[in-house]
Formats: C-alpha cells, structure tokens, sequence
C-alpha cells in the first residue's frame, strides 16, 4: 500500500512540476521540488533527496518566497542529520528558525526547535539540546492555549451561519448543475470538430509523406546502382595495383637475392686481395641492398593485408614478458644514440592479450624505431603500458621527446609512402609504409592506433588492443631466462674477437691467484700483481681490459689502488672488480664513490665471476665508444662523487617504486635532465636508466645475502621490479647467478 501510495505522490508532483514549469511559477516549482525532496529523505533516497532540496531553493530563492525557503531550510537540516552531517544540519535549522521569527511562523518554528535538539542530543551536546527542547515545549504550550480560546469562538460561529449556509448551497448546488450540463455539450461539440480537423490534416500528411517517400525510394535505388558500379572499379582497380605491387616485389627479390650473395662471396674470396677502401665499399653495398630487401618484404606483406592473405594467428598472450623482450633488444641502439629508453608500467602483469606475438613485434618494433631515429641525443623513449578505464582494452604508448610532427600532418602519418615534411631533414628519411603497417596489423588484432604530437616537445604513438576474455594458466617464467643463458654462451665469443681478453688480477693471497688463474685462464690472458703498487707499475706499459683486485693487500689496498686508476686520464675507464672477505655499508659506499663497476664477496662461485667479468667486458666497449667522444673527462671531483651518493640515496630510499626515472631524480636534485644526463655519463660511463638498474640489483644482492626475503617475486618487488621474469633476467645478466640459486642455498 505505502509503495502505491508513493509512487503516486511522486507522479502527482512530476505532473505539477511540468505545469508550473509551462506558467514560468518559480514559487510554486521550488515548493515542489522541495516536497519531492522532503520525500526522498523519508524514503532514504539522499542522493535524489539532496538534488532536489538544492534545486527547490535555487527556484524559491529567485521567486522571492521567504516563507517556503524557511521549510525548504528545515528539510536540508533533516537530510544532513540523516547522513550524520550534524553541523551542516544545526546551521540549516537555525537558518529556518531566523526565518520562522522574522514571519512570526509558530508552526515553523516548533518544527525547527524539535529538530535543533535533536540534532544537539545526536551530536552529544545535551546542554544545547535540552535548551531548544524547552523553547519547543513552551511554544507550543502556548500555541495550545491560544488555539483552545479561539476554537471556542469559531464554534458558535459557526453554528450560528450553519442553517443559512445549508439553505444558500442549495441554491448553488442547482445553479451549478444547469452550468455543469451546458459546459459538458460544449465540450462535446468543439471536441468532435477538433477530431475531424485532425483527421483531414493528417490524411493530406500521410499523402504527402507517402509521395516523398516514393520519390526518395527512387532516388536511393538510383544511387546505389551508381556507387555499386563506383565500388566495383575502385575494387578492380586496387586489386591491379596489389597485383602489379606483388609481382615486381617479387621480381625484384631474386635479382637482389642473387646480388646480394654476389657481395656476400666476393667479401669472403677475395677478403685478403681487398683494399680496406674496397672493403668498405663492398660493405656499403651490402648495407643499402639489405635496405632495398628489407623495403621489398614491406611492400610484399602491405600487398598481402590489401588482398586480406595476412591471416593473424592469435592466442591469449602475457602481454608483459613480450614487451619487455622487445625494448630489451633496442637498448644497445638507445645507447649508441645516447637515448634513455625505459619501460613503464602499472598493475598489468597478469594481463592477457590475444596476440600474433611475430605481428605484434612488427608494429611496436616500427614505433620504437620511428621514436629513436626522431629524437635526438639525450633526449628519452618510454614505452608506457596501462589499460583503460573499463579494463578491456590494453593501452600501450610510445612517447619520445623527440622534433615532433606537425598538427596539419598528422592526419595523414598512416596513408602508405607517406613522409612528414620534418623527415626529409634527417641523413636517413624512411619510406612511409612502416606505419602504415602497424596501423594495418593493429586493426588486424581488432585494437586502434592513433597519434599525437607537438613540435619541439615529441610524440605520443597510442595502440589499444582488446584485453583477452580467454583466461589461460600462468606461463613460467624460466623462458626469459634460459635465453639470456644461451646469449652470455656466445658473449666469450664475441670478447675474444674484440681483442678484449686480457684480464689483471690484483691478489697478494697464492691460493687465490691459483684459484683465479684456473677459473680464467682457458677463456682469457691473466696478468698477476701482489698489491696496488705492483700493479700501477705494470699498466704503465700493459693494457687490460678488465681489473680484478683484492680490497686487503700490503704495500698498496684495493681501495688505494682504485683511487688512483679513477684519478688517471687513461685508466680510469678500465672495469674494476673489487673481491673482499667482508664489505661494509661504509666501504661499498666509498668504492661507489671512487667509482667501482663490481664488488663481489668471498666465497664466490666460479661460474658467477666469469659472467660478472663477461658483461662487464661488453659494457666497457660501450664506456670506451662513450669517453672516446668526449674531448677530455676531467677528473672525477667531489661534486660528482657527491651526486652519485645521491643519486643512490634517492633511489634506495623510493626503491620499490616501479616507474622511478630520470625526470623524478633530475626534480629531486634541482637539475635539468640533460645536465643530469651528462654528469651521471661523465661520472660512469653509463645511461641514467643503467644506474638506476644497478642500484636496485646491488640493493637485491644485498638483501640475498642478508636472507632478509624468501621469494623471488617478494624480492622484485621489494626492489621495484613488478615483473619477476624480468628481475631475474636482469639478475642474472649482472650476477651471473639466478636470485632462485641463492634462495636456495640459504
């Protein structure tokens, strides 16, 4: 019944508040929607209570209506006391009860009185509410009175008027009666009229649509046949484009094929019999038909999605570990053009994406390509990864701070063979297709591609790809890793072809000299030194390439002898491995002072050293190329030191945030990020976003030795990485040991 009654009430006031709305009555609209509200509050609808107590007011408000807004002011009071807003609630009744006194109110204000106490009691102020409880009484004690008196009076009154008014309304009664009948057949006539005049209106519309609609018909037909016969030639004719593109692409490639191996047999035959400016000749060749090659497999597959033989063979796919792969593959380019590149991301670890991963390569490999060749030295790539609001489509965007693309261009980046005005600036302007091939490939996935840019400030290339549905058991994550292991297999390949094979061994212990040299000595050359004198002297006229030093030695310790190869010109880009039975927090921090690439403690495993000395080997290649280019490096001041401990000190103490980077250090520091760029080089010899792979994995080290966590996903974290196949890749690259094995052995 209360539910009927209800939905009555509130289809009474919506009907009246389209009338009043219709006569312009801003008095009457606000009391309604302030009953409305009055309404919800008893219902507990607060939401829809509050809406329309705020809109009743506004309308009262501008009509001017001081009474109706005094209980308009005492509901808002009710629904603040509702939701336990007791202040709010006291400040709207009190604002009722000056309204009540200002309009000499009565009922108005009891009602507010009531309300004030009890808002009072609600909030624990009993003094307050017992004094509004004693205005209410005595007012309405005094109401009481007063009625009674006047009650009275009517009563005789009325009893007086009673018969005359008996006899006058039975005059009226039959009055009405006679008006009542005329106005019905009134009625009646001008209602029939009306519906005649409809009929014959809406018989001349129904015509005359009916006409329109025949003409339009035709009309349409008409231009169906043409675009029909306009689609079918389009249609043919982008067929013979795709067939003449097919055929001399495949034309083209076994004359290139042939080419090439030519090059390729005359390089190897004649090798010895080539002038090294023959050589080099021979190479360029190579270079530009391996280009020509490279543009022909483009066109070829753009030339398969046209005549839809592109078939996307997708399965549900941790999207992570894939992304991480692949901006792992382009950090030895990002270096070489001195670019930060980093990979961003939030909670999307177990995100699963239903991708053709060797497609899917193609379009983010064009991206990052595209955002490396545009931006130049110093300047950052990051690859961001989130998802959208709705959790259903994965948002992958490739941002640089790169020249940028103009805004009346951007429109047209995807069209095939198409070049921004700015490219054709650059040594080595592209052909156009690769982002018309990533467009294609993203649509095949069913996911959008799209791009935006300011010139000066870069890019931002977005890909939303839908978020599988599919829910699939986790893959293991060893995957990652035994690649890296088959890699550092081939790395003492690539070493001994550099001339990078000789090594220094500082060590004044012959049980440790003998352990080392049967550790090195099938893979590299060793030179021995008992102390940090012998072996100053012996680098005067012998070159390594890699220094292994105990910290404890007579004569001349570790850390002396560390002090002076940073503080000469010509040594101080030499790797150094500090070995040490105990190293402290004040001694690792003075060697990352002096400027040590590696401490390891004693006992060590032989496997772990040998993969220490390999990848830092191969970094020193890239330290080398970096010093080379640089005038002169001046020594390695205070200063520097000084920002490197604080670089340490920032990132150790935000160590598990996983988006941590170069722009929060370079704020943190009151520097600009170019300036932090180089001096962070200049001190190193590394990229901003290396150092701060090494801190946090020198961090887990730490932690590892300390047992201080039992798993390896605990451990990533902990050190802010959110993915834990990719730690342990990076760990394994730097330690030579996978975190698990020291898990294990604790």
């Amino acid at each position: 019944f209360f539910k009927n009654q209800y939905s009555s009430y509130v289809f009474t006031r919506m009907s009246l508040i389209e009338i009043y709305k219709a006569l312009g009555n801003k008095a009457s609209l606000g009391s309604i929607y302030t009953s409305l509200g009055a309404l919800y509050i008893d219902t507990d609808q607060r939401d829809s209570a509050f809406y329309y107590l705020q809109k009743g007011e506004s309308l009262i408000r501008e009509a001017g209506d001081t009474r109706e807004l005094g209980f308009n002011r005492q509901f808002l009071g009710q629904y603040y006391t509702k939701i336990g807003d007791y202040e709010k609630a006291i400040a709207a009744f009190k604002a009722a009860l000056q309204i009540a006194d200002q309009l000499q109110v009565v009922q108005l204000a009891i009602n507010n009185n009531g309300y004030l106490a009890e808002a009072y009691e609600l909030k624990k102020d009993f003094e307050n509410a017992l004094k509004y409880h004693k205005i209410e009484d005595e007012i309405s004690d005094s109401v009481f009175t007063l009625s009674q008196n006047r009650q009275f009076n009517e009563i005789q009154a009325k009893y007086e008027n009673a018969r005359q008014a008996a006899e006058n309304q039975k005059l009226k009664n039959e009055a009405e009666l006679q008006k009542a009948q005329l106005q019905r057949q009134k009625i009646y006539n001008t209602s029939l009229a009306v519906i005649v005049f409809i009929i014959l209106i809406s018989a001349i519309v129904l015509f005359v649509a009916y006409r329109k609609i025949l003409s339009q018909k035709k009309q349409a037909e008409q231009d169906r046949e043409i675009i029909s016969e306009q689609a079918a030639k389009l249609e043919k004719s982008d067929q013979l484009k795709s067939k003449f593109f097919g055929n001399i692409s495949h034309e083209l490639r076994t004359p290139l094929t042939i080419l090439l191996g030519m090059i390729e047999n005359l390089s190897k035959s004649n090798s010895s019999n080539l002038s090294d400016e023959d050589k080099e000749k021979l190479e360029l060749a190579k270079n530009h038909g391996g280009k020509i090659q490279k543009l022909i497999d483009e066109v070829f597959e753009l030339t398969k999605m046209e005549v839809n033989n592109v078939i996307i063979e997708a399965k549900p796919t941790r999207i992570l570990p894939v992304l991480e792969r692949i901006v792992f593959s382009f950090h030895s380019l990002a270096e070489e053009k001195k670019i930060d590149l980093n990979i961003s991301y939030g909670q999307i670890h177990n995100i699963h994406v239903d991708l053709d991963i060797s497609k899917f390569e193609k379009i983010i490999n064009n991206l990052i390509i595209n955002a490396l060749k545009f931006t130049p030295e110093e300047g950052t790539v990051t690859v961001k990864v989130s998802h959208n609001q709705d959790r259903n489509f994965l948002i992958i965007d490739v941002q640089d701070t790169g020249i940028g693309i103009p805004e009346e261009e951007l429109k047209y980046i995807f069209d095939r063979f198409y070049q921004v005005s700015l490219d054709s600036t650059l040594p080595n302007p592209g052909t156009g297709l690769g982002l018309a091939m990533a467009k294609e490939l993203t649509e095949l996935h069913g996911g959008t591609i799209t791009a935006t840019s300011m010139i000066g400030q870069g890019s931002v290339f977005s890909v939303a790809l839908p978020i599988s549905s599919e829910s699939i058991d986790p893959v293991k994550e060893d995957t990652a890793i035994n690649k890296t292991e088959q890699l550092l297999e081939n790395l003492m390949a690539d070493i001994n072809a550099s001339g990078l094979n000789k090594i220094m061994i500082v060590e004044d212990n012959p049980d440790m000299r003998e352990y080392l040299n049967i550790v090195f000595k099938e893979d590299f050359k060793l030179v021995f030194c008992q102390n940090g004198e012998e072996a100053l002297e012996k680098l005067k006229h012998t070159q390594v390439s890699l220094i292994i030093s105990d910290l404890m030695m007579p004569k001349m310790d570790g850390a002396t002898l560390l002090e002076n190869l940073k503080a000469d010109a010509e040594l101080r880009q030499i790797p150094v491995i500090i070995l040490t039975a105990k190293l402290g927090e004040q001694d690792k921090l003075h060697a990352l002072r002096m400027g040590v690439d590696d401490y390891i403690t004693k006992p060590f495993s032989a496997e772990e050293i040998k993969v220490r000395v390999q990848v830092l080997i191969k970094n020193y290649l890239s330290r080398k190329e970096w010093h080379q280019k640089e005038d002169e490096i001046e020594s390695v001041a205070s200063d520097n030191d000084n920002l490197i401990v604080q670089i340490r000190d920032y990132i150790k103490a935000n160590i598990g945030n996983y988006n941590i980077n170069i722009a929060q250090i370079a704020d943190h520091l009151a520097m600009s990020e170019r300036q932090l760029y180089r001096k962070i080089g200049t001190s190193t010899g590394l990229t901003p976003n290396q150092l701060i792979r090494e801190i946090k994995l020198q961090y887990a080290m730490e932690l590892l030795q300390k047992k201080a966590v039992s798993k390896v996903s605990a451990l990533s974290k902990e050190v802010g990485f959110e993915s834990s196949a990719y730690f342990s890749r990076l760990f394994f690259e730097r330690f030579g040991k996978k975190p698990q094995a020291y898990l294990e052995s604790a």
